[in-house]
């Protein structure tokens, strides 16, 4: 068969998903993943478009925060730097815990708050 126009489906990328609290923001395994677990990753915010976009990042790199540990057992990672917590939830109307999907593209994740 042609499989022109057709893309292979990656069944180790998942869901990814962000929690977040007014102590943490945590992205889930299937976010590690999808990101390929690296240790460290930027976070790019757009206040306009109330979305966050995270991606790999070096580290040294200017915005780039440490992210995972290689050899860690649990996947999920946990980051609980105030004032990025703060500017996140600045993209919401909420003040509770609440948790987003995010939509994964081929250099990182989205995450939109208007869903």
């Amino acid at each position: 068969m042609n499989l022109v126009g057709f893309e292979l489906f990656d069944f180790s990328c998942k869901t990814p998903g962000m929690s977040l609290t007014k102590n943490s923001i945590f992205f889930n395994s299937s976010t590690t993943a999808c990101l390929d677990y690296p240790e460290y990753i930027k976070i790019y915010i757009s206040k306009e478009k109330s979305q966050i976009f995270v991606c790999k990042g070096q580290k040294g790199e200017l915005g780039a925060i440490k992210y995972y540990e290689k050899g860690r057992k649990i996947k999920g990672v946990r980051i609980t730097k105030k004032s990025l917590i703060s500017e996140l939830y600045k993209l919401s109307e909420l003040s509770d815990k609440f948790e987003i999907q995010g939509e994964y593209l081929e250099d990182g994740i989205l995450f939109d708050f208007n869903k």
